[in-house]
């Protein structure tokens, strides 16, 4: 009877002791998983930005064996999948791109079937990213080393940017460039979505450097560390109009208004005005210094834009042809290949449709393709209500959409690792139940 008592008594204390126990080791895996996602945000652009099916596999790789590892290593009653119920109809959304690319090929399509189930497998690869980064980022320590990271990788390819186009002699590690000489293009080969890599790094570092906005000595450690922030945020904004992307500096622009307006909803007018008037008159006075380039390609920009409008109405009709079906993902190049025309010049060779939006109409069709611009509309809804962690989202958000009208930066592997992490930091902060606020 005494041993019966013994039983009942110590129990509840081995059951909670178990629990405190799983509980540990959960968040060690979160934060090795957090390790994890971190080294692939930032070693992602170290290559031409794994834009090759070969350096973007190596990265789906790696985290398909850290799911792996964190699914058997996970107690058996956790709740690993909570994101996944969470918000199942993004998943459900996002699903139907990589399905629908593998129907084209295996139903005949699809222009170049073995490409768009390439393409599936990259767009899966998103998704489990995409998964792992909501799991981890419900806490917040692991959210804001994300952004750490995402900042701190951002700054160093600017600096390295700088470095090799000023000191030496616009040196690309891949080779001579055949194109973009004289601008920062870093381990890139695009300036345009370098550009927006690094856009999305600046949007990163805004909330770090605004909460570090109190009044400190700057010779003190507090001090020390926001203006090490400010010049970070300095040299990649100088980076950006080194890149002399047009877009690249508008779309971050507008990236940079939203995340600043959002972090400072809740302030004064008169605050959010004043950080925005300071943040204008940086950029005029960094334009005035290192712009010259910008503005003569703003001299040519109606030049540029013949090609582009004639890519665009080429493209259009391309979408007419096949409204529904498209021409299977992946197939851009090839497929443009059969309606390419005067006035457009014959001899150049489009791998990329320049606009994100058509280009998804075209290989997707009409409804298939609209898709991302949904899934984009249902983030922002439930991103608008959270708290000051989303602002980076939005603001990614913001700078994407605007971007991706004129520009392929989002087809780029490294840039959207960085989306994606944005985004999912700012939905999981929803999954914190107000712990930021």
């Amino acid at each position: 009877m005494s041993d019966l008592f013994a039983f009942e008594v110590h129990t509840p204390r081995c059951k909670a002791a178990q629990n405190l126990d799983e509980r540990n080791r959960q968040r060690a895996l979160k934060q090795h998983l957090t390790w994890v996602c971190g080294f692939v945000v930032i070693g992602a652009p170290l290559i031409i930005a794994s834009n090759r099916p070969v350096f973007w596999l190596f990265w789906i790789t790696v985290l398909s064996l850290a799911f792996i590892y964190y699914v058997m290593r996970s107690p058996a009653n956790s709740n690993i999948f909570s994101a996944l119920k969470t918000h199942k109809i993004l998943f459900f959304i996002g699903a139907l791109l990589p399905t629908t690319a593998i129907f084209q090929a295996l139903a005949g399509l699809s222009l170049t079937p073995d490409a768009a189930l390439s393409g599936a497998m990259r767009l899966t690869g998103y998704l489990l990213f995409f998964l792992l980064v909501l799991e981890l980022a419900t806490k917040k320590q692991n959210a804001e080393a994300l952004l750490w990271a995402i900042f701190l990788a951002t700054s160093a390819h600017a600096i390295w940017a700088i470095f090799a186009l000023a000191v030496l002699n616009d040196f690309a590690i891949w080779g001579e460039k055949t194109a973009y000489a004289g601008a920062a293009t870093g381990v890139f080969i695009n300036r345009n979505t370098f550009a927006m890599f690094l856009g999305m790094g600046l949007i990163a570092g805004i909330p770090l450097v605004i909460a570090r906005s109190t009044k400190s000595d700057v010779l003190s450690a507090k001090g020390l560390e926001k203006l090490c922030l400010c010049v970070c945020l300095g040299v990649i904004a100088m980076c950006i109009i080194a890149t002399q992307s047009r877009m690249g500096i508008l779309s971050t622009c507008v990236g940079c208004l939203v995340c600043i307006f959002c972090l400072q909803r809740h302030k004064t007018l008169q605050s959010v005005l004043i950080t925005i008037g300071i943040f204008l008159a940086g950029l005029v006075v960094m334009l005035l210094f290192w712009g010259g380039d910008v503005f003569q390609r703003l001299v040519f920009l109606k030049l540029d834009q013949i090609d582009r409008s004639t890519l665009y109405l080429q493209m259009i009709d391309m979408i007419i042809q096949r409204p529904y079906i498209g021409f299977g993902l992946n197939s851009f190049q090839l497929a443009f290949e059969q309606f390419q025309a005067p006035p457009m010049t014959m001899n150049l060779v489009w791998e990329y449709g320049h606009s994100s939006y058509l280009t998804n109409w075209l290989e997707y069709g009409l409804i298939i393709g609209s898709l991302p611009i949904a899934l984009g509309l249902m983030v922002v809804c439930r991103l608008i209500k959270k708290n000051q962690i989303t602002a980076p989202a939005i603001a990614s958000l913001s700078l994407c959409a605007v971007h991706s009208t004129v520009d392929f930066g989002l087809e780029i592997p490294a840039n959207m690792f960085v989306f994606l992490t944005l985004i999912g930091i700012g939905l999981a902060s929803s999954d914190r139940k107000g712990v930021d606020q």
